[in-house]
């Protein structure tokens, strides 16, 4: 789980990070600036983009491998329960002591 939640960590702070490129992208094309390269700025937009994405898939292949491992788990132990029960053999003596008080009164 601990990994997990280090990738939605890292894809939250690129996330915050894609939220104030996308920020100077909107100051720097409606106020140009000499010194700011609009192409440069895309670039970086679109390799985060493609982080946030990659993260995403990484998260979602952890995620289902823990709930396939756990429900294997959970699969063996109820077959480990159904055989000890079918394993246990029923006797007289897990009758209610005064079984025979049922039919006294037939």
């Amino acid at each position: 789980m601990s990994a997990i939640t280090e990738l939605i960590q890292k894809r939250e702070n690129l996330i915050l990070e894609l939220a104030s490129l996308n920020f100077d992208l909107n100051e720097y094309s409606k106020h140009p600036v000499e010194t700011v390269d609009l192409i440069q700025l895309k670039f970086q937009h679109d390799f985060l983009i493609r982080e946030i994405q990659q993260l995403a898939q990484k998260i979602n292949i952890l995620f289902n491998s823990q709930v396939t491992n756990y429900k294997t788990k959970f699969l063996e132990a109820e077959k480990k329960i159904t055989e000890a029960i079918s394993k246990k053999e029923f006797t007289v003596n897990d009758l209610p002591k005064n079984h025979y008080s049922l039919w006294q009164n037939a």
